[in-house]
């Protein structure tokens, strides 16, 4: 009799160990939050807008990445919808404290060093800024690079 209750003891207790306990989930690295943009913030953007076919393709300055890049990502260039893709990196900008600026454009080369790379693997590219961008900023990006590149200014920050 001893044995038994001693064996349900022992159950009962490593059972209710075993038993995961609630933890409410921690902040952790990575990405910014998606955050949406209130209509009482306006996206304004600085690149020209093209009539033509085949656009000229723009491309932030290096000397503006190297000062006021804050946060980049980059995901695979198969991603299709462009358009949510761009709303998309507008928003984790607007997520993102001290982001005042995105640039998006498919056929971005990584940076070395990108998870340990060489860099140059043209992706789709969101890149994040601390300040607003001018006209100025940007320049022609090198041929097969920086497809279809959107950049928004977020007034409101």
């Amino acid at each position: 009799m001893l044995s038994t209750t001693l064996l349900t003891t022992l159950l009962t207790t490593t059972t209710a160990l075993a038993l995961p306990l609630h933890n409410p989930l921690a902040p952790r690295a990575g990405g910014p939050a998606y955050t949406p943009i209130p209509a009482t913030c306006p996206v304004y953007t600085v690149l020209p807008v093209s009539l033509s076919s085949s656009p000229p393709h723009y491309a932030p300055l290096a000397s503006v990445d190297a000062a006021n890049q804050v946060y980049a990502a980059y995901w695979d260039p198969a991603s299709t919808n462009d358009t949510d893709l761009y709303i998309g990196c507008l928003e984790q900008c607007n997520g993102l404290s001290g982001c005042k600026a995105a640039y998006i454009a498919w056929e971005v080369p990584t940076p070395a060093g990108y998870y340990g790379t060489p860099g140059g693997e043209l992706m789709t590219g969101c890149l994040m800024y601390n300040r607003t961008l001018v006209a100025g900023d940007f320049g022609a990006a090198k041929e097969g690079t920086h497809r279809d590149g959107r950049m928004g200014n977020l007034s409101c920050k």
